[in-house]
């Protein structure tokens, strides 16, 4: 099933889980290399994490309330889009 933002957050809540949030550059650098090994095509593959800008534009959040620190700054191309408010 392919959920939006919100729909995956609601989801985790209802079973006792959030969604991912990372504290560290090694952590990311983990997230990254499983996330690598999806299908970009494969839209049910797409994953959301705890990032957002929704109560802020343009001042990311971590879904534990922690914010975005300076190492997690590197979208590749196509991966940021401004239109939108989570990742």
């Amino acid at each position: 099933m392919i959920y939006t933002a919100d729909e995956a957050n609601d989801f985790c809540a209802r079973n006792g889980a959030q969604l991912l949030y990372l504290d560290t550059a090694e952590e990311f650098m983990f997230a990254r290399a499983i996330a690598s090994r999806r299908d970009p095509m494969d839209l049910s593959a797409q994953t959301w994490i705890g990032l957002s800008d929704s109560f802020n534009e343009g001042f990311f959040v971590w879904s534990n309330g922690n914010m975005l620190q300076p190492w997690f700054a590197s979208w590749e191309p196509g991966e940021f889009f401004s239109a939108l408010t989570c990742a």
